[in-house]
């Protein structure tokens, strides 16, 4: 392979990597406070477009990119889950590293699509539009007292046992075990 292609792929993975962080430490994680989302997904989008980057070189079927997305989505399926509000961080994490890493748009053309994915996501995601809430994961003691099926009962048992003032439970989880809940709580 030529020098140029070499230096080619460095400015494409660090505009990639620089619009990434912009997206995740920049944007997510001052509004959101999750250190390992915004990790995960810089890191998904360091593998997806080193996978990219082999695979645009080779011929490549849409079947095949289909079949790659469908991987991507097996790992949600191991995974813990994830609020919708991270997913769609993740997926705009691994599309802008779809977009450079396939070098077949314009540069000036990638450059005003990932401006306008991030001016989006600023102004979509700001706080104005939206009350911000503090989240946090806690494990609640499942004393018999309410049904893990009844938020209402759950918001209860969250400011009875931690004293938050919840105002959204997400289940994470439950253990027969010790008989613990792991929940998601938006305060």
């Amino acid at each position: 392979m030529e020098i140029i292609w070499y230096l080619e792929f460095i400015a494409r993975f660090s505009l990639n990597l620089g619009a990434a962080s912009v997206l995740m430490f920049g944007l997510y994680y001052r509004r959101h406070h999750n250190r390992d989302t915004a990790v995960s997904a810089l890191l998904l989008n360091v593998f997806v477009f080193a996978v990219l980057t082999v695979l645009a070189d080779v011929q490549f079927s849409l079947a095949a990119g289909f079949g790659l997305f469908a991987i991507l989505a097996l790992f949600t399926l191991r995974s813990e889950q994830l609020s919708r509000v991270d997913i769609a961080y993740f997926f705009g994490s691994a599309s802008m590293a779809v977009l450079f890493a396939i070098n077949a748009i314009d540069r000036g053309l990638m450059l005003i699509i990932i401006l306008a994915m991030l001016a989006s996501v600023y102004v979509l995601d700001h706080p104005r539009l939206s009350r911000p809430l503090r989240s946090t994961r806690i494990k609640l003691d499942m004393d018999r007292s309410f049904d893990v099926g009844d938020e209402a009962a759950v918001v209860e048992a969250v400011g009875r046992q931690t004293g938050l003032k919840a105002q959204r439970v997400q289940l994470v989880r439950v253990c027969g075990i010790t008989e613990t809940v792991e929940l998601q709580v938006e305060y």
